[in-house]
């Protein structure tokens, strides 16, 4: 089949359908005219607009592939529902987005504080991811992975667990300390893992905190994390862990999202701490 020339579908949408050659199936793209938004490698699409202006767009791929340069979004699935809208001066914008099928993904990437000239990423993996564009809220269907970079800053964390809700912040106006998430509630069980890289005398001094829980809470207004039920907390040095009881551990976190102090409750007797690591 010949590449077909684009068609335009809405004012500020254009759709590019064609084929890499060969046996394989033909998919296409549909691109915002300013190209900051786009989905592509699609197999199937349908489009309505709504009596409130918007258009839904629902696609399926190979997975299907979205982008939204302007919010720094990427996301992967083989069927996407992405409701838009058109600007009244600026470019096409997700109002929500649910994606599913196949091995979602979706992605938060923007300049790191530490520096600008790099990115620092935070990556949702789930079965079903819904984004929705005015709250910036994602709610994630279990299992969720979530990983965060930030290779400048030096801090890499990695969290599993069940149902989760993350909340981030808007990308305008640009915040001083770069943070990317507001809020993020994970349900169990989760386990985990927080590592950070200071520089100290010339020399890379690296911090790990590994563990599991049934509950995990971050609350980046306060820099902590509780974590709930059935706690264990290792670092490189100790082992903390709670017993059957009520136990919870509050992380203290710095400026930099680096741990300063960690607090563990439990029922008496039943938390400990042992000696351990290096």
């Amino acid at each position: 089949m010949k590449l077909l020339a684009p068609i335009l579908l809405l004012a500020s949408i254009t759709a590019t359908f064609g084929q890499s050659g060969g046996r394989a199936p033909q998919t296409f793209d549909i691109v915002g005219k300013d190209g900051d938004l786009a989905l592509r490698n699609l197999a199937t699409q349908r489009y309505a607009r709504n009596a409130e202006g918007t258009v839904t767009f629902t696609v399926g791929g190979s997975p299907a592939k979205g982008e939204w340069k302007a919010r720094g979004l990427t996301m992967e699935a083989n069927r996407m529902t992405v409701i838009t809208q058109d600007g009244a001066s600026g470019p096409t914008s997700v109002v929500r987005a649910t994606i599913e099928g196949g091995r979602p993904w979706f992605e938060v990437l923007q300049p790191s504080a530490a520096n600008a000239q790099t990115n620092q990423t935070i990556r949702l993996e789930s079965p079903k991811v819904d984004y929705t564009a005015t709250t910036e809220t994602i709610v994630l269907a279990a299992p969720v992975q979530a990983v965060g970079r930030d290779a400048a800053a030096g801090r890499l964390w990695n969290l599993n667990g069940q149902n989760g809700k993350a909340v981030l912040y808007p990308r305008e106006p640009k915040r001083a300390d770069g943070a990317v998430v507001r809020s993020f509630d994970l349900a169990g069980p989760v386990t985990f893992s927080l590592e950070s890289t200071t520089q100290r005398a010339g020399a890379a001094e690296k911090t790990t905190y590994k563990g599991s829980c049934n509950r995990l809470v971050f609350d980046d207004a306060t820099k902590q994390i509780r974590l709930t039920g059935n706690v264990l907390l290792e670092t490189d040095r100790f082992t903390l862990s709670g017993g059957k009881g009520a136990e919870s551990a509050l992380v203290q976190l710095d400026d930099q999202l680096k741990v300063v102090s960690v607090e563990l409750s439990g029922s008496p007797g039943e938390s400990r701490m042992q000696g351990g690591g290096r």
